[in-house]
């Protein structure tokens, strides 16, 4: 669609459930307790968990956009901790945005650079191993609420309070760089490479 600068375009690529399976966790497995979360996701260490999750736990986005999909949690055993799971679900929404990006490069959009906004650009972990798979270099901005800076810059240039390279120089600022693993890479593709076929075993089941 349309873009709101001139002669650019905005094309989306997304999961509608990955905030929610996060809080999913955190309500029904640590019932409910933040702090838990946190002293869990600062001790992910880049070597694969092994359990897979497909992270489709309300209508998935793209590429499937299916409205009843079924999320899951594969390889479970009596040994498996809250903490292995906890690991796969974050595994699941790194590797559900590189699947978005790699059919989008097959499709003829050249990703070079990733700028990540929002909740998930909090995790220097989810940044690095997206990175790494990706093998693309990913910022992380200065202000991660993207939406609400992006409302204020437009209504400057609306109200013509300042030009649309203005706002990009006083607004728009780099915070961290990620750079790819090569290691981190290797380590992650087989499981990556299983993560594209879950969706397509698990929706023949349901």
């Amino acid at each position: 669609q349309a873009h709101a600068v001139d002669g650019k375009y905005v094309t989306l690529a997304y999961n509608l459930s990955s905030g929610s399976v996060v809080k999913w966790f955190r309500d029904n497995i640590l019932s409910g307790n933040g702090q838990a979360i946190r002293d869990i996701s600062s001790k992910l260490t880049f070597e694969p968990s092994d359990l897979l999750v497909l992270p489709y736990f309300s209508a998935s986005g793209t590429p499937y956009l299916d409205p009843v999909p079924k999320g899951s949690i594969i390889g479970i055993n009596l040994d498996t901790t809250k903490e292995e799971i906890f690991k796969a679900i974050v595994e699941s929404l790194v590797f559900e945005i590189c699947f978005n990006l790699e059919l989008a490069d097959q499709s003829g959009v050249k990703v070079v650079e990733l700028r990540a906004v929002g909740g998930g650009s909090k995790s220097d972990f989810e940044l690095k191993l997206k990175s790494s798979i990706l093998n693309k270099r990913i910022l992380r901005m200065d202000i991660a609420e993207a939406g609400c800076l992006a409302t204020m810059m437009l209504a400057g240039l609306g109200t013509r309070r300042f030009t649309l390279p203005e706002a990009i120089s006083q607004f728009v600022q780099v915070k961290d760089e990620f750079l790819p693993d090569e290691k981190i890479r290797e380590r992650y593709l087989e499981k990556f490479n299983k993560y594209k076929e879950i969706y397509g075993v698990v929706s023949k089941l349901f």
